[in-house]
């Protein structure tokens, strides 16, 4: 009989490091903090040579920023107040992801709407990458009808809070069910320059498990591609009622999901040095560098709907 037990012992011992071993840890260090006091709702970042750009959910400006120095400059938005510090909320455009493209021949930025209140949300913006003024704003509702319609979504459903594109594809990550959406790039494309039309290229919808804190689930807030393929994400923790509401901020999640595989490949929550956890709402999450081996040097900006936003350097194994 001990003999059994002992053999059932080991058989779980074997089980909970194999356990372990398909559920890598990340170790996340922080290397730098600086708030941003100027720049409200950061909720956008693309990074592009030595500057990142930022934007706001209901900032009248686009922002870059020098990846050095941290220090920042603010780009009028076309079509909106400028005297305005933030745009009210109820017909704010919601730009909660920005990502770098090549559209028609030119290197543009290109800002996603959340699509969570129809039509102030459900729009799109292509900034020229080098002056970082609006070039187009174009409307991608029959889009989001037909992102809606996969995923079986009502209006208050959908909630777009990252975007990258990857292999030809254009991925975009949804918030409150955590669903990842996929189409090809060069449908996406082609509906940009005919928008006047529904979206009937093919799209892929995948939903996944993400952990709560203090009872609170998590949610997809960005994404960026890594260097092998895998997609780095990062997702808060807010108490909130719906998609358009503001709470409690109880911290964020940085992960790692592999492309066309279920489940989470890895997670943790953002600490301190100290091992405290930070109550920061993380936005967005982009890569500055890869060192070989897993090991990576990101930027993430973070926005607490004080008015105020905080640029993270992480340090990420």
């Amino acid at each position: 009989m001990k003999f059994f037990i002992s053999v059932a012992a080991f058989l779980c011992a074997f089980c909970l490091v194999g356990c372990k071993t398909h559920n890598p840890e990340l170790s996340i260090q922080v290397l730098r903090t600086t708030e941003l006091p100027g720049l409200p709702s950061g909720s956008g970042l693309a990074i592009s040579g030595d500057s990142a750009y930022v934007i706001g959910d209901d900032a009248p400006f686009l922002y870059k920023i020098a990846v050095k120095e941290h220090t920042y400059r603010s780009i009028p938005l076309a079509g909106h107040d400028q005297a305005l510090a933030r745009i009210p909320k109820p017909v704010k455009p919601d730009y909660e992801s920005l990502v770098l493209a090549e559209y028609q021949g030119r290197d543009v930025l290109m800002a996603f709407g959340s699509g969570s209140l129809s039509p102030f949300r459900d729009s799109m913006l292509v900034i020229d990458r080098h002056t970082g003024l609006v070039q187009n704003k174009i409307s991608v509702s029959t889009f989001y009808t037909a992102l809606k319609k996969v995923a079986g979504f009502t209006d208050a459903g959908l909630n777009i809070e990252g975007a990258l594109f990857s292999n030809g594809s254009l991925l975009l990550f949804n918030r409150g069910k955590n669903g990842l959406f996929t189409t090809s790039l060069d449908s996406f494309y082609n509906y940009l320059m005919n928008s006047s039309g529904d979206y009937t290229a093919p799209v892929a919808y995948r939903e996944y498990q993400l952990p709560a804190l203090n009872g609170i689930p998590s949610g997809f807030s960005g994404a960026t591609a890594l260097p092998d393929g895998n997609i780095l994400f990062s997702a808060s923790v807010e108490n909130v009622q719906d998609a358009i509401g503001d709470g409690e901020v109880f911290g964020s999640y940085i992960g790692i999901i592999k492309p066309n595989k279920p489940g989470i490949f890895a997670i943790e929550l953002l600490k301190d040095n100290g091992g405290n956890i930070l109550k920061q709402k993380l936005e967005s999450i982009d890569l500055l560098a890869g060192e070989g081996g897993g090991t990576y040097k990101v930027l993430a900006v973070a926005d607490n709907d004080d008015g105020r936003s905080t640029l993270f350097e992480l340090y990420i194994r």
